[in-house]
């Protein structure tokens, strides 16, 4: 029988476990398991739900290189079709 793992005595009872490796061959699964670590740690220094939900948003956008100035230019050419639907901008 293996033995179990003895306690970290470094960090406090109340302190969430380590952060889970993501790089494993079940990302869904690794990345729910680090989303149950990040949300127990947010938790726990008393972030509100939509600071954390901030927080996270700006990770994933942050983590695909691109993203946020596509999103941006998605955003931009939206406010200019509805300005032109309401003819206060000529198409050019």
């Amino acid at each position: 029988m293996t033995p179990s793992p003895k306690p970290d005595s470094s960090r406090p009872a109340d302190a969430p476990a380590p952060a889970p490796d993501v790089t494993t061959a079940e990302p869904a699964a690794a990345l729910a398991s680090a989303l149950a670590h990040a949300a127990a740690v947010a938790h726990q220094a008393g972030v509100d739900l939509d600071g954390w939900m901030r927080a996270a948003w700006s990770a994933y956008v942050d983590a695909r290189h691109g993203l946020r100035q596509h999103l941006e230019d998605l955003r931009l050419q939206a406010e200019l079709a509805a300005l032109r639907d309401k003819g206060r901008m000529p198409e050019a």
